[in-house]
């Protein structure tokens, strides 16, 4: 049984081994983010059969990315849960993706790049519309307000069950560091499953929305009737206005894409997670004429990233 690789030792990193251990693999090296200055050196000598990538996003994914090359170019699998990478330098990665498992950096538990390649949307000839919650910890924050609690205790309860995006010390803080997070996975989803062989999103292109406090006052006034959506279209129809702040849109490749906080319709409740959960909602060809599918499952925690993790992990090497 070959050796595991581990760059991470943040909670899904620590939960990884974790979960490696008890299935009874051995660890080649577990690595702090800035850990291995000869990365490439350290592959020849540990020699492991597959490495993880588990480091938070805290630069433009040029250390996840560094990490992802140095493997795939060592022909060992490398599966990553980091958002950077794929939506900062989706062209140098590309040609490698068959070597990557990526499934992790969008949806969670839900697999929802897995199942969105799978359908060839590219491929499809008719109008598409996608529609889906990337965030978990928004998605959270919202679905507590509607319940009745206020922006800030639920911001506190989201950070202390571990859902938010680490360093943020105020309501303000963890909303905008969602928002970032959002942005990237927009670009992530594009970039491995709708994207042509020159295109590219990265967050440069797709933009930036940042809340201050009349942005948060507003969101705290409204939000619970509201849920972070971003949508992929490929149709003449014109995308929903958003609401609260003023969300983020980008068109390439035939496809209008957009993220913003938008008010719920009744048409929303038959997709829409609760909760943490995250969700894909795909309409294929003209009021639905190719069909409608809806994929759901737990989106931010420890638990669900591993899981998608492992899941990568199996299909790389089994």
């Amino acid at each position: 049984m070959k050796k595991i690789g581990i760059v991470g030792k943040g909670l899904i990193g620590r939960r990884l081994r974790e979960r490696l251990e008890e299935a009874g693999y051995k660890i080649a090296f577990f690595l702090g983010r800035q850990a291995a200055e000869d990365f490439p050196g350290l592959l020849v000598r540990r020699d492991p059969g597959v490495v993880f990538v588990a480091i938070s996003t805290l630069d433009h994914g040029e250390a996840a990315r560094d990490y992802i090359l140095a493997c795939v170019q060592a022909e060992i699998p490398v599966i990553t849960a980091e958002k950077g990478a794929l939506a900062y330098h989706a062209m140098a990665l590309k040609e490698h993706l068959s070597r990557i498992g990526f499934s992790a950096a969008v949806g969670g538990g839900t697999l929802m790049l897995q199942y969105a390649r799978s359908r060839n949307l590219v491929g499809f000839a008719g109008p598409v519309e996608i529609q889906g919650v990337f965030n978990g910890t928004s998605n959270f924050i919202l679905d507590e307000m509607s319940r009745g609690r206020g922006l800030g205790e639920a911001c506190a309860e989201a950070s202390r069950l571990g859902y938010a995006e680490p360093g943020a010390s105020s309501p303000l803080e963890l909303i905008n560091g969602e928002l970032g997070d959002v942005v990237r996975k927009c670009c992530v989803f594009f970039n491995t499953t709708l994207a042509g062989p020159l295109d590219s999103l990265t967050p440069e292109r797709l933009g930036s929305f940042v809340f201050g406090p009349e942005g948060l006052e507003k969101l705290a006034r409204q939000g619970g009737n509201h849920r972070l959506i971003v949508s992929f279209s490929r149709s003449r129809k014109k995308p929903r206005e958003k609401v609260v702040g003023t969300g983020v849109s980008a068109t390439l490749g035939g496809w209008q894409i957009s993220a913003g906080f938008r008010q719920i319709s009744p048409a929303d409740a038959i997709w829409l997670p609760g909760g943490v959960g995250n969700a894909l909602h795909i309409v294929e060809g003209e009021l639905g004429s190719g069909g409608k599918y809806t994929l759901s499952g737990p989106g931010a925690g420890a638990e669900p990233t591993t899981s998608a993790m492992l899941n990568d992990f199996e299909n790389l090497t089994g």
